[in-house]
């Protein structure tokens, strides 16, 4: 990869200053030189994954997450983002299974998720079959969440929900929910 600041010492500290300031393709440019420089940083992986899909490059993207991902699982983040991207491609079982992840590892919530797996249910059907989520449960699930926490808006959770509400043609309901998280973080966006 020719990159002109695969040297540069700051390189994740300056590719975070050029994403503050809304330079997309500097901010790439940096966090590929941060990542040349130590491939295991989860954190310039997210944020190479986050700002390439900003950028609107969503094969990018979905690639910098999944090795996000494989350095660390639980990263919120990266799930959700994962899920937008997935989303955006038109990959709507791989956002499916993003969504689910992120309430399996999100502390808050992960209770939800072995609540609503019967395990005698699970040992009768096949095991392929146990591993498709659908769209049905993984709103099962965010909806739960959203009931569970009353008048407290999380807007990581209402972000999932736009997503979901969006994979299943309810726009209205997604708009909603992408403007309940936008009115708790309105600095960031969903």
């Amino acid at each position: 990869m020719d990159n002109p600041f695969r040297e540069c010492f700051a390189a994740f500290e300056e590719g975070m200053k050029k994403l503050k300031e809304g330079d997309l393709p500097l901010t790439i440019l940096y966090l590929e030189a941060a990542i040349l420089q130590d491939p295991n940083d989860a954190e310039a992986w997210q944020y190479l994954g986050i700002t390439q899909a900003e950028n609107e490059n969503e094969q990018a993207a979905i690639v910098s997450l999944q090795r996000c991902l494989q350095l660390q699982p639980n990263n919120l983040k990266a799930l959700m983002a994962l899920a937008v991207s997935y989303t955006n491609i038109g990959h709507q079982q791989d956002a499916y299974e993003a969504l689910k992840t992120w309430i399996k590892q999100n502390p808050r919530y992960k209770f939800l998720v072995k609540k609503s797996e019967s395990p005698a249910l699970t040992r009768r059907m096949s095991k392929p079959f146990c591993e498709s989520v659908s769209l049905e449960e993984v709103k099962d699930l965010y909806l739960e969440a959203a009931h569970q926490n009353g008048d407290l808006i999380d807007p990581d959770l209402q972000t999932g929900l736009g997503v979901l509400f969006n994979l299943s043609g309810e726009f209205d309901r997604a708009v909603d929910a992408f403007n309940s998280a936008l009115m708790v973080r309105p600095d960031r966006g969903c």
